[in-house]
């Protein structure tokens, strides 16, 4: 740390002092001792501080470099701060590029085609489309789609509940899926309410979306909630026949029943 702010020795401990002093971090959660073998071949036991330590002594310490240190932490604190995370553009890029050979890869390489390796290269091109799309909505560029239209079909409170009850996890906890005051019945009548004469969720794609989104957002039953909205997000997506046969998450539900 001496190095990295470009002070003496005796300053640095001055500060890591009235940092326990001020009881603004613990020692024995931010200080470990490891053993150092010297150039005299001696060993020796040297601390060693976490980043939580280098962040607070930053933004004691007087010098040039901890004057950028400072500015420097706090641009990232305040992107995290307005926007709600910190994005590596460049390696979003590089990972969008990656997809775009592994597609083409696929398209010419029938081997790639007829083993496991195939479902492996869709997982990391479902999984990359995902992150533009979150990529996209933190920066207000996604753009809202039609989506289908429901007709005379809804899910219903007893299917969903035996459809918990054969979820894997029931069997080994005796408070999974256990339900709060009807709640997965109140979310259900919420994803079909109507107003005005008009519903307030008309596609299926938004149904399913608030659908997962309340069941894990109210905590409905006591342990399982953002499993049990995963699989019933699917479930509700497979009752209007929205996941493709070929598809893996199609797969990933056929699985979870």
């Amino acid at each position: 740390m001496a190095e990295l702010f470009k002070k003496d020795r005796k300053t640095i401990t001055r500060h890591i002092q009235n940092i326990y002093k001020d009881e603004e971090l613990e020692e024995n959660v931010v200080c470990s001792f490891f053993e150092h073998t010297a150039e005299d071949g001696k060993k020796y036991n040297v601390q060693h501080y976490n980043l939580d330590m280098i962040i607070s002594v930053g933004y004691r310490v007087k010098s040039k470099r901890g004057i950028s240190f400072r500015r420097w932490a706090t641009k990232v604190l305040k992107e995290y701060m307005l926007k709600g995370y910190a994005v590596n553009q460049r390696r979003l890029e590089y990972l969008e590029k990656t997809i775009k050979l592994i597609d083409i890869a696929t398209r010419l390489d029938e081997d790639l085609r007829s083993d496991e390796s195939y479902n492996m290269l869709k997982v990391i091109s479902e999984y990359t489309k995902a992150l533009e799309t979150l990529n996209k909505y933190d920066h207000h560029q996604i753009e809202k789609p039609k989506g289908n239209i429901v007709i005379n079909k809804k899910v219903n409170y007893e299917d969903c509940i035996k459809v918990i009850n054969e979820m894997p996890f029931k069997q080994n906890s005796n408070i999974f899926g256990i339900e709060r005051e009807q709640g997965l019945e109140s979310v259900i009548n919420n994803v079909y309410q109507e107003f005005g004469g008009q519903e307030v969720y008309p596609s299926i794609e938004e149904k399913a979306c608030n659908f997962l989104y309340l069941i894990v957002k109210d905590h409905i039953f006591i342990d399982g909630n953002k499993r049990i909205g995963a699989t019933l997000f699917l479930y509700f997506l497979n009752f209007y026949g929205l996941l493709r046969k070929e598809s893996i998450f199609a797969s990933g539900w056929k699985n979870l029943r």
